[in-house]
């Protein structure tokens, strides 16, 4: 089996260098047969979380549920790694849309400075 990582992240606006990126989720397909396997979702509650209203408002989230449920960019950063040595994904083929999005594994380290 062919394994393809689907990433999708929500984010605070448009802007990569000044949005924080609200939300990640993740699953593994099969790209063989399309069949969906595994998932990883999180909200992220980095320190200086910057959202506009509207964003918030598209992706159906506000600052106190991020505030309240989301994780730390590096609890994110070590989970996501975990999740994918689990499943053997060690450099994983990547699907997604990212015109606006900034790479799944970039987003905490603006201020982490740090790689997976």
């Amino acid at each position: 089996m062919s394994k393809i990582l689907v990433v999708d992240t929500e984010t605070g606006g448009l802007d990569p260098n000044t949005d924080s990126i609200l939300s990640i989720g993740m699953v593994i397909m099969d790209s063989e047969t399309g069949e969906l396997g595994p998932e990883y979702y999180t909200l992220i509650n980095e320190p200086n979380l910057s959202a506009n209203p509207k964003a918030l408002e598209v992706n159906g989230l506000t600052v106190e549920k991020i505030k309240a449920e989301g994780l730390p960019p590096s609890v994110v950063v070590r989970d996501i790694g975990t999740f994918l040595r689990q499943h053997g994904l060690r450099k994983p083929t990547l699907a997604g849309r990212a015109s606006t999005q900034r790479s799944p594994i970039e987003f905490p380290l603006r201020n982490n400075r740090r790689r997976c």
